[in-house]
């Protein structure tokens, strides 16, 4: 989120890699992003989602949801 917020020009690159469906691009960019633990990505025209869950595979325990909106 610090990226995003504080850097414009990365937060455009993110932005219109979504809205063109470049989805490696968009992974690469939330990975260099210092990302450690990939999410699962979801686009729309309207947003980005990022949902973040737990490596463990035996329990549903944790999970983090991160909407972004374009403006």
């Amino acid at each position: 989120m610090n990226k995003v917020s504080k850097d414009k020009n990365y937060a455009k690159q993110l932005m219109n890699a979504a809205q063109q469906s470049k989805t490696e691009q968009v992974k690469q960019l939330v990975k260099n992003s210092g990302v450690t633990q990939a999410p699962t990505i979801y686009y729309t025209p309207g947003g980005l989602h990022l949902n973040f869950a737990s490596q463990d595979q035996t329990a549903e325990c944790c999970h983090l949801i991160v909407e972004l909106r374009w403006r």
